[in-house]
């Protein structure tokens, strides 16, 4: 589902994805398969950055602060 992503970004080597593989669907079709893809990585210099499967419960805490509704 994310080739033509990797084929026009590249991978940062300080940060490369972890590859966990595809995660249970998280509520937004094709998430699982990115964060599990691709969690942990980031791309062309920092332009796409990618959380972490084991982040994700603390970036919903940190949007949660910003955008009450969001919880």
């Amino acid at each position: 589902m994310f080739e033509a992503f990797q084929q026009n970004f590249t991978p940062d080597p300080s940060a490369l994805p972890d590859a966990a593989g595809v995660l249970p669907e998280l509520g937004t079709p094709g998430l699982g398969e990115l964060i599990g893809r691709l969690g942990g990585g980031s791309f062309n210099g920092g332009l796409y950055r990618i959380i972490r499967a084991s982040d994700m419960s603390a970036w919903n805490a940190r949007v949660s602060l910003g955008f009450p509704e969001f919880a």
